[in-house]
């Protein structure tokens, strides 16, 4: 099983709510939005050959994806704390498809990490923003 390196500046610690924080804005002035269980679940269920278990969430609505949620996940993994980064189309509400944005997300689960042969990553709007949502940070 590979061990997951995330090489990112952002703070990660444990939460006790999957909701990360529903109010207040992220790093650039954006609403941090609760992200419902059910989205973290279905987020979760995408995993591939390993099992991984959300600790927390938090997200923010993209300004450059049309009507899509950028969502930053911490979970656990074989014993590891990692974090990744998804896209969801459509809002938390009514959750559409979803896509990996960062190589964490792409590794962790089957969901597709790119859209009409270009791939995502982390400098994809509201990644870094979601990230910061996630940890609290304001």
């Amino acid at each position: 099983m590979r061990k997951l390196v995330f090489l990112t500046a952002a703070a990660l610690f444990a939460t006790t709510s999957l909701a990360g924080c529903s109010s207040g804005p992220s790093g650039d002035g954006r609403d941090c939005l609760t992200v419902p269980d059910a989205v973290v679940e279905r987020i979760a269920d995408g995993a591939n050959n390993q099992e991984i278990t959300p600790t927390g969430a938090g997200a923010v609505r993209s300004e450059s994806f049309e009507d899509a949620t950028i969502v930053a996940l911490a979970f656990s993994v074989d014993g590891d704390e990692e974090t990744g980064v998804w896209a969801v189309a459509g809002t938390l509400d009514d959750p559409g498809s979803i896509l990996s944005i960062d190589a964490v997300a792409a590794v962790v689960t089957d969901w597709p990490n790119e859209m009409n042969g270009t791939k995502f990553d982390i400098t994809e709007d509201g990644a870094a923003e979601a990230l910061d949502c996630l940890a609290g940070s304001v």
